[in-house]
């Protein structure tokens, strides 16, 4: 029975480990005068013109719980997470520098009219080349990558059978788009300025001075 308990304790732990840190929202740890910050706002929006998802539950987006941002300098990676509630990723405590975002994680949660229960998978997103989401990175700012959206048909696999916790389901071939503007900027910094955690920080001021600039022009 101990045995048996223990292997249902290993399956929780892996299951719900990248869900329990996209629940914690990132922490900023270096001032402006030694880091600079990042953030992207990052959506799945599943498509179903066969109607293979139940009515049950089903959501219209679900919003990014990681992203990876690659270094142009040495090719080191910078893992980023989702700002709990909201569909942005923050990267914090950035060295100055040209980033390009490698792929994104996206947990979603469907019902199974087959399992007659939730199943949550974790999708892994693939960035191309072609749409080129890349941003400089300087001490004292807060970079703005844009908002990112990944449209992916949905297939009745996706419904029916339990996923695999050994790694996440690839999907380099949904379609991506990208949009930039003043618009989506000011939306993300209202969005780290709603969050007690980082209006408390030294990072307030500059990112009050860049939402200023913004709705002024």
């Amino acid at each position: 029975m101990r045995q048996l308990l223990a292997i249902f304790v290993v399956l929780g732990v892996v299951a719900g480990t990248s869900g329990c840190a996209a629940r914690l929202s990132p922490s900023l740890h270096l001032p402006p005068s030694g880091a600079g910050l990042a953030v992207l706002e990052c959506y799945l929006y599943p498509q179903d013109p066969g109607g293979v998802r139940p009515k049950f539950a089903s959501r219209d987006s679900f919003p990014a719980s990681a992203a990876y941002l690659e270094s142009a300098a040495d090719g080191h990676v910078v893992r980023g997470f989702s700002i709990y509630g909201t569909g942005c990723v923050l990267f914090p405590d950035l060295a100055p520098g040209n980033y390009r975002l490698s792929h994104v994680r996206v947990e979603t949660s469907e019902y199974s009219v087959t399992l007659s229960r939730m199943i949550d998978t974790e999708y892994k997103f693939l960035v191309p080349e072609s749409t080129k989401v890349s941003v400089q990175v300087e001490k004292g700012t807060l970079a703005y990558l844009g908002l990112l959206s990944f449209r992916r048909r949905y297939t009745r696999e996706d419904v029916t059978h339990p996923p695999s916790y050994e790694s996440p389901v690839k999907l380099p071939n949904a379609q991506v788009s990208l949009e930039r503007s003043k618009a989506g900027e000011a939306r993300a910094l209202r969005t780290l300025l709603a969050q007690k955690k980082y209006r408390r920080t030294a990072w307030r001021g500059p990112i009050e001075n860049r939402l200023a600039a913004i709705e002024n022009n």
